[in-house]
């Protein structure tokens, strides 16, 4: 089974910043509610632009830990447009 992140290349990133990573997963957990929710209300609309805006910016935020099976999930949504 591969690994969900891969850690080696997360610290690499991060220069084994702990502060910078800590900020980092802040932003995101603070900003990952809100971007659902926008990608809901898109979903609802109708609205694929914005969907697609909005899956993308996930992606990047899941990009930014090295998740590459969460990464590559955001991708797939933003394909078939859930």
């Amino acid at each position: 089974m591969k690994a969900s992140v891969d850690l080696e290349q997360l610290c690499e990133h991060f220069d084994s910043d702990n502060e910078l990573f800590k900020q980092v997963v802040s932003t995101f957990i603070e900003i990952y509610p809100i971007q659902i929710s926008e990608l809901k209300e898109a979903k609802r609309l109708g609205d694929f632009k914005k969907f697609e805006r909005t899956a993308h910016s996930i992606k990047g935020g899941v990009s930014n830990f090295y998740a590459f099976q969460a990464r590559e999930k955001a991708f797939k949504a933003v394909r078939r447009k859930l």
